[in-house]
């Protein structure tokens, strides 16, 4: 009989610890998933949303903080791009600005795309007292779209963040066909004419392109041909024009530049010297305030 009870009080012990343990080990497995998924979900969220990287970095750029501005941008600073250019090249690009007075930039989220690690935003920037300022060789004007494209990266343990891979501007630089009537700032016009071979004796190729600038504004301004355009071979080599002074050749009317008064417009030529021949695959009009693509078919 005691036997039997003290067998009875023994199994009761044991189920009684092994139901304490069921539970703690429950509860363990339960506080582990708890801390992954707060850890996955929200810990490793980036601390910045695509659209708040985007405009820390515009805000930094503009304020001449490059070390700080190149934080929010890929650390492969070779695959990043900016205004269509390999930001290696152009991150040399500094200049000297004085800090107007005046209202702060506004930045507004226009768009939002994200689909995985991958995402494109869309800012609009009142620039205000930045009007005028230099971005990468553009004058920035009164107001400005922005397109940016960025990647998540990071790892779990770390935790993840986006970064910029790539910022445009179709303010700031547009592609259209060869021929047509581009608005280059307000109420003045550029359009390429004619891009050809010139059968002309010499030790170089010689090539010229007729175009035109058209001031349909009430006030003077100031035009630069020479330093306004370059040819993009289908090799993808550029092919600037030789200075004025220096050029094996001048075709007529020679296009130097200058004055153009209100509502006059100007026709002339560009030369362009090569040791081969020039197969053209693009004609651009860059100047600080804006770049024109223009495809030759």
């Amino acid at each position: 009989m005691m036997l039997d009870e003290g067998i009875y009080e023994e199994k009761g012990w044991i189920d009684t610890f092994k139901n304490i343990f069921g539970k703690l080990l429950l509860l363990g497995i339960v506080l582990v998933l708890i801390f992954l998924l707060a850890k996955t979900f929200y810990f490793n969220k980036p601390k910045q949303s695509p659209a708040q990287v985007a405009i820390s970095y515009l805000q930094a750029e503009q304020s001449s903080q490059r070390n700080l501005a190149e934080e929010f941008l890929l650390p492969a600073l070779e695959k990043v791009e900016i205004l269509g250019e390999k930001y290696k090249d152009i991150s040399r690009l500094s200049w000297i600005q004085k800090e107007k007075e005046g209202v702060e930039p506004i930045f507004e989220t226009k768009e939002i795309k994200i689909k995985g690690k991958d995402a494109q935003v869309k800012i609009l920037e009142k620039t205000n007292k930045k009007d005028g300022w230099i971005f990468f060789d553009y004058y920035l004007p009164k107001q400005i779209n922005f397109e940016a494209n960025l990647i998540k990266i990071g790892s779990w343990k770390k935790g993840y963040q986006w970064r910029i891979t790539k910022i445009n501007s179709p303010d700031l630089i547009s592609e259209r066909k060869f021929g047509e009537r581009v608005e280059i700032r307000e109420n003045v016009f550029v359009k390429p004419i004619q891009f050809e071979k010139l059968d002309f004796p010499a030790t170089r190729k010689i090539y010229s392109l007729e175009i035109e600038y058209e001031n349909s504004s009430n006030e003077a301004i100031f035009i630069y041909p020479f330093s306004d355009w370059r040819i993009i071979e289908t090799s993808g080599e550029i092919f600037s024009p030789p200075p004025v002074t220096s050029a094996v050749f001048l075709r007529e009317p020679i296009f130097y530049g200058g004055e153009l008064k209100p509502a006059e417009i100007k026709k002339g030529y560009v030369m362009f010297e090569a040791e081969k021949e020039i197969s053209a695959k693009e004609i651009i009009f860059k100047n600080m305030e804006k770049k024109v693509i223009f495809g030759v078919e």
